[in-house]
């Protein structure tokens, strides 16, 4: 990914300079253009001034257009430099987290999921079992809400959300929730070597 990025930078980069070329260009044509006009300006007979003016003021619309132009290049310019910084970065912080939580123990993976993640919510639902006092609960939804600057630094929505049709399908730590459902009512759960 990282080479996919520095290959559109460079192509944006010489895309970039090509319009400032271009742009360089135009602005030292309409310079001259406009050196040479004033001094026509001041030397045309007083019956073409007016038509001498007004062609005078378009080129210097135009200078000025192009000066805009090149501004905003490169403010682009600069800002294309930040992004391939950060997403440089952010690459790079990626591949520490997926390390660092690939053999962490859970209170590690908490505490490093806790500097990225500000609130999870779940939603469930409860039945109560055909001819029986005791309640299903099952999960229905959830959503993750991420630290502002994470998201947008990953280019996703600061909010993740889904809806939960099988929870047998959510697995932690290689048990369904419904062995870990089993382990906590067996009490086993949270015991060391279980």
């Amino acid at each position: 990914m990282r080479a996919e990025v520095a290959a559109r930078a460079n192509e944006d980069a010489d895309a970039r300079q090509t319009a400032r070329d271009l742009l360089t260009a135009r602005l030292r044509r309409l310079d001259r253009q406009l050196d040479q006009g004033a001094e026509r300006l001041l030397t045309c007979p007083a019956e073409a001034q007016a038509r001498v003016g007004a062609k005078y003021k378009e080129w210097q619309a135009e200078r000025d257009r192009a000066a805009r132009d090149l501004a905003r290049l490169d403010a682009a310019e600069d800002q294309a430099d930040s992004y391939a910084a950060r997403v440089s970065e952010s690459l790079f912080a990626l591949q520490q987290l997926e390390e660092a939580l690939a053999d962490a123990p859970p209170e590690v993976a908490r505490d490093v999921l806790a500097n990225l993640v500000t609130d999870v919510r779940l939603k469930f639902s409860h039945q109560r079992l055909p001819n029986s006092p005791r309640l299903r609960t099952r999960l229905v939804s959830f959503q993750v809400d991420i630290v502002h600057d994470v998201a947008d630094t990953l280019g996703i929505p600061p909010t993740i959300s889904s809806p939960v049709r099988d929870w047998k399908k959510y697995p932690v730590s290689n048990l369904s929730f419904e062995e870990i459902d089993r382990l906590i009512r067996e009490g086993r759960m949270g015991q060391k070597g279980k």
